[in-house]
């Protein structure tokens, strides 16, 4: 892997979704599609580039606590997008 980033529009869905003011302008609809569509691609995308990071400590053994961390925060953050729902 070259790079250790989440993909843009993920970023924007998790910018909008906790900017109250941008909340605040969304209509039933959009909120509905973000809850039912939106979240649930965030998470999965959370989750992949959670093991994504971990993978090469995770083949070796060898763990680095900052990265562990990262990786923890990640599952917990894509389990409270989505209540826990892997897809």
């Amino acid at each position: 892997m070259t790079e250790l980033e989440i993909p843009h529009a993920a970023l924007n869905v998790l910018h909008t979704i906790t900017d109250v003011d941008a909340r605040a302008d969304m209509s039933d609809v959009d909120v509905r599609v973000v809850r039912e569509i939106a979240l649930p691609v965030v998470a999965a995308e959370l989750r992949r580039f959670a093991a994504e990071l971990i993978r090469p400590y995770d083949e070796t053994g060898a763990w680095w606590p900052v990265i562990k961390d990262a990786h923890d925060r990640m599952l917990r953050r894509a389990d409270e997008l989505d209540g826990g729902e892997q897809s």
